[in-house]
């Protein structure tokens, strides 16, 4: 088995980041988010929505796994957690040396399930999947999703997946629905699986469809250093005009 190999999943790994991880993949400016209304879909077992809150922003995160209760989610978290250690072991060339460890960002993760219960009552954690959402147009400032469009498409695409099930079509209309709910700006990272070289085969029917309905695209350089070949972002200013 390859390395590249090693990095291959059958299904959505349920595994979040931090805060500070947010603001190296997407470049943010906390200051600059206050009072905004952001959201973070596929939000996952991430700490971000409960760690911004005490900077004054309101992040609302949308999963599918939020259908569980956080004994499930528990549980859930730790088997993939397990996984996904064994395969950075086997890639580990793949993997920039200051990409925080599993272990760490299980910590992240932890923060994420004492909030879970109350967060979802609150409403801070949204069960909801792509592509449709259970939002208005227009409802967010900033849409934020990570670690999940363009990785999870299979090996031949450019991603990690063994099946095609996220396929070009979903990218086309998920990256859409972003848009619909969105009145400021969409970030979406990375843009192709781990060791990849080329282009995802997928990024120029995205960028050609959010721009045939007059959404401003760029690809940007991310401060993130995690899988080698993630390194960059699409950022796409919404213009519903």
């Amino acid at each position: 088995m390859s390395t590249r190999d090693a990095f291959v999943f059958d299904d959505v790994a349920i595994f979040g980041r931090s805060l500070n991880e947010y603001v190296n993949m997407f470049n943010l400016d906390l200051n600059s988010l206050k009072k905004k209304r952001i959201l973070d879909c596929n939000g996952g077992p991430a700490a971000f929505a409960c760690q911004a809150a005490p900077h004054g922003i309101n992040v609302i995160a949308c999963d599918p796994s939020y259908q569980y209760d956080a004994a499930t989610l528990r549980s859930r978290i730790y088997k993939d957690a397990e996984g996904i250690e064994k395969k950075h072991e086997q890639s580990a060339s793949l993997l920039y040396k200051q990409a925080p460890p599993v272990p760490e960002r299980l910590k992240a993760m932890e923060i994420f399930l004492a909030d879970f219960p109350a967060g979802k009552l609150s409403g801070r954690y949204i069960t909801g999947k792509l592509p449709h959402l259970p939002f208005p147009n227009k409802h967010f400032d900033l849409v934020l999703s990570s670690n999940f469009l363009f990785i999870y498409s299979d090996k031949k695409s450019g991603g990690m997946m063994t099946s095609d099930k996220f396929d070009q079509k979903f990218h086309c209309d998920a990256v859409m629905e972003l848009i619909r709910v969105c009145k400021g700006e969409v970030r979406i990272y990375p843009l192709q699986g781990p060791g990849i070289t080329k282009e995802h085969s997928y990024l120029p029917a995205v960028i050609a469809e959010c721009q045939s309905h007059g959404h401003d695209v760029k690809i940007v350089s991310a401060k993130q250093k995690d899988i080698l070949g993630a390194e960059k972002f699409l950022q796409i200013a919404v213009n519903h005009a």
